[in-house]
């Protein structure tokens, strides 16, 4: 369809009128499949008048363009896995965690789409003799609302195998405990999100993963797998409000008034295993029973010991917390936690747990 150039101001005077100007209108689906900067239309679906900014690569009603909403956020990526070996293997490092809870908010565009992503655990490696598996990352990309994306690394793998480059724990969020092989190293960490690793024993030990709050602890020569790092305090859900209880969430791990996130794994040992980093950290294993990291926390798994059919020390999911004013409304479009949103004074309190992608938006 041709379209006029208007040029002469006069010829688009309609002050005399007293009726209405017909708008573009149809449904949310209906939009311009490639608009550009400024075009308007009234949303039949809405029921408002909307139009395009390209900055933010999204429709704003035309009214509530500059509402924005302060937002805290704990942000935690899933934890690695434990590896396996004829020897003891490291534990899993604890999934990235960033968080800005008691700090500055961020302020983001309401109704601006953003995605999201939770991570999930490091999985077991499923044969004999490998190291672990990193844990996935989790995201929330803010710069569609006007703020900066925040992406948490996935925790580091434990080591295992019967080589020293199989036996290094792996790089990640927090870093991967090293499996016994003479030698062996614990991985670092990410700066601002995680601790490093402990490195393996001389006498059949593993090295525990590195937690948010503090390093795996290196395996003694003689006694125990070493330790998983603690995790973090980030109380942004208030403990009352965690838990299996019918109007509760299962996230991180409660000591007495905290929340913990992000706790290492321990290693393993013939012996007795490392012990579980506050914060969903699994507790190494001597033979069998290494457990797992906690759901919905980024702990790491605990190392294995002297088997060759364990499938356990798997890594802890992650999270996605938001913490806002109780006056708007978080959309979830996929994975939100039962019972959310929690109401905790004046803010309301989103929990996502879902494994997967998704988005929010804030009206």
């Amino acid at each position: 369809m041709a379209t006029t150039k208007i040029t002469t101001p006069g010829l688009f005077d309609f002050s005399d009128l007293n009726t209405a100007l017909q708008l573009p209108s149809g449904n949310t689906a209906s939009r311009p499949s490639a608009p550009s900067d400024g075009e308007w239309r009234f949303n039949t679906e809405e029921k408002y008048v909307e139009y395009y900014d390209s900055g933010t690569t999204a429709w704003y009603q035309i009214d509530t363009e500059a509402i924005e909403v302060e937002v805290e956020y704990l942000v935690v990526a899933g934890g690695g896995s434990s590896g396996t070996s004829s020897g003891r293997t490291g534990g899993g490092g604890a999934g990235g965690l960033l968080t800005n809870y008691g700090s500055t908010k961020i302020s983001l565009l309401a109704a601006a789409s953003i995605n999201f992503q939770v991570g999930t655990g490091g999985a077991n490696p499923g044969s004999f003799n490998q190291p672990g598996n990193n844990g996935q990352n989790s995201y929330f990309n803010a710069s569609s609302a006007g703020s900066s994306d925040i992406t948490a690394t996935g925790g580091g793998a434990g080591g295992g195998g019967t080589s020293t480059l199989d036996s290094n724990g792996r790089i990640g969020g927090s870093g991967g405990g090293a499996g016994y092989y003479g030698g062996t190293t614990g991985a670092a960490g990410t700066p601002g999100q995680g601790n490093s690793g402990g490195n393996g024993g001389t006498a059949y030990a593993g090295g525990g993963g590195g937690g948010a709050g503090g390093a795996g602890a290196n395996a003694p020569s003689s006694s125990n797998g070493g330790a998983g790092g603690i995790g973090s305090v980030v109380n942004i859900l208030s403990y009352t409000n965690v838990g299996s209880g019918g109007a509760q969430v299962q996230v991180g791990e409660v000591s007495g008034t905290d929340v913990y996130y992000a706790g290492g794994g321990g290693g393993g040992f013939t012996g007795s295993g490392g012990a579980g980093g506050l914060g969903g950290g699994g507790t190494g294993a001597n033979l069998v029973g290494a457990e797992s990291g906690d759901a919905n926390s980024g702990g790491g798994g605990g190392g294995q010991g002297n088997n060759t059919g364990a499938t356990d020390g798997v890594g802890g999911s992650g999270v996605i917390i938001l913490r806002y004013p109780s006056s708007f409304v978080c959309n979830v479009s996929a994975g939100e936690a039962t019972n959310s949103p929690f109401t905790e004074g004046t803010d309301k309190v989103t929990v996502i747990t879902g494994t997967g992608t998704g988005t929010v938006t804030f009206s």
